[in-house]
């Protein structure tokens, strides 16, 4: 595993970890157990991978079930993040940026 992978999985732990103390209930049922980070955007898009408007936290249920059921989830987006944020993140997830390993140490060095 080269430097830029292990930046890149340091990252996305401790944003994980940050973002399902911060919410700490699924989004979706309220559950408090079996959370973990679902990305709306795919996390291979490097530039929306730690935006909180890309993220959601959910129960390994509703997680599968999102992954199962795609129109139900788009249409749970829409309505908890807004059309809005929505749009946003569709036009974003278009535009490609490269990211440098120090883009990834800032993330680590913010959610330490």
């Amino acid at each position: 595993m080269n430097q830029k992978s292990r930046l890149i999985k340091q990252a996305d732990k401790l944003y994980s970890i940050h973002r399902i103390k911060q919410v700490g209930k699924c989004e979706r049922c309220n559950k408090k157990y079996t959370l973990s980070l679902c990305h709306i955007i795919t996390r291979g898009n490097k530039k929306l991978r730690y935006e909180n408007r890309n993220t959601l936290v959910l129960c390994y249920i509703c997680h599968t079930n999102f992954h199962s059921y795609p129109l139900i989830f788009t249409e749970f987006i829409k309505c908890l993040k807004g059309e809005e944020t929505y749009k946003w993140l569709i036009r974003e997830s278009n535009i490609l940026k490269p990211l440098s390993k120090d883009f990834y140490k800032e993330i680590i060095e913010q959610y330490k």
